[in-house]
């Protein structure tokens, strides 16, 4: 399980970091705050570790349950991620 919230978290990141590159805005007022103070490879990478432990962490002490509502999230912000990506005709 730790391997899949560490894949969510870098995928997350790596699309995140892409759609920013090309002149995407970010949604999320705490990595924009993070981005503006640390720049964006720094802010990604701090907010996306901070992230990545806590999702760990909710293995030992929430359970499954929450732990799959976490990952689902992550799926869906992934998946819009990809979407803004893909080239537009």
């Amino acid at each position: 399980m730790i391997m899949i919230a560490l894949m969510a978290a870098l995928a997350d990141g790596v699309t995140t970091y892409l759609i920013l590159r090309r002149g995407g805005r970010e949604l999320n007022p705490l990595l924009r705050v993070a981005i503006r103070r640390l720049g964006l490879v720094q802010g990604l990478i701090v907010t996306k570790f901070f992230t990545f432990i806590a999702t760990a962490a909710t293995i030992g002490t929430m359970g499954g349950a929450l732990f799959l509502a976490i990952i689902l999230v992550y799926g869906l912000v992934i998946a819009n991620n990809l979407r803004q990506l893909r080239p537009r005709t």
